[in-house]
């Protein structure tokens, strides 16, 4: 029942947009002189595939992973190059980019990103109606799932930088832990009204890495689907189908189920 849960978790946050990996990046390089060494209690380390904005070495050498893993993605699957782009690793105690699913849908339809329209596209309301469905808070799902940057929603945030080709926030371990554990919860005592929500909070916090796993699979998305918008020899069906063809191999990678396309989006 359990998996059950953690498909349908899994399933809203693809529709919306591992733990043993290395302890520091593999290499940090010089600062670019355009590149702050620090914003909000993150420092940067220039890696040679991301500008990545972290508290530490241990979440910046996962987010090095998560970009390695799509860049290798795309040269096996469409033998082209993932351009150095901009990752910032979310904390628990960091102020949120967005708060609601109305900001991830203006996030989605940002003038200033690159876009692919899906096919099946969720309003905000339909997205909350699945979500009460199930138990599942929203608060938790929006804070720590991983979405695309454009440059405006960086300067709001005091961040100036130069012209980057891609740009994506995404939640450190600690974080889709943290939210992973509250939606867990709340869909237990959900199913099971029996079971106080003290009590499903202290089950949720004893499978760490299930509870995280919903939201950690899904970092490398808007970089993927970033990119893929800007294949512009690509047409729209085209860059859906890449799309859909990375949520897939994703998923299985995971040892996760793969939903229908419809319940995909793309």
């Amino acid at each position: 029942m359990m998996k059950i849960r953690q498909m349908a978790i899994v399933t809203i946050l693809v529709a919306v947009g591992g733990c043993g990996g290395p302890k520091k990046p593999s290499a940090v390089l010089e600062r670019p002189a355009d590149f702050p060494a620090s914003w909000e209690g993150h420092q940067l380390f220039n890696t040679q595939v991301a500008y990545i904005y972290a508290v530490d070495e241990t979440s910046a050498a996962m987010a090095e992973k998560v970009v390695k893993d799509v860049a290798k993605y795309i040269k096996k699957n469409h033998d082209r190059v993932l351009p150095k782009g901009l990752v910032i690793v979310m904390e628990p105690n960091d102020p949120p980019f967005v708060t609601s699913l109305e900001e991830i849908e203006s996030i989605q339809t940002d003038p200033d990103l690159p876009a692919t329209k899906r096919r099946h596209p969720k309003t905000p309301a339909e997205l909350r109606q699945e979500l009460a469905a199930k138990g599942i808070p929203e608060a938790p799902m929006v804070r720590a799932g991983s979405i695309p940057l454009s440059a405006r929603i960086l300067r709001a945030h005091g961040l100036v930088l130069p012209q980057l080709p891609w740009a994506v926030a995404m939640p450190s371990r600690e974080l889709a832990v943290a939210s992973g554990t509250d939606v867990f919860a709340a869909a237990l005592h959900h199913q099971k009204p029996d079971i106080s929500v003290a009590r499903a909070h202290e089950a949720a916090a004893k499978i760490p890495d299930m509870a995280a796993k919903a939201f950690e699979v899904n970092r490398g998305q808007p970089i993927f689907v970033l990119w893929a918008s800007e294949q512009s020899d690509w047409s729209e069906d085209q860059r859906r189908e890449a799309i859909l063809a990375y949520v897939r191999a994703t998923l299985r990678k995971n040892s996760l189920p793969v939903p229908k396309d419809e319940a995909l989006g793309w």
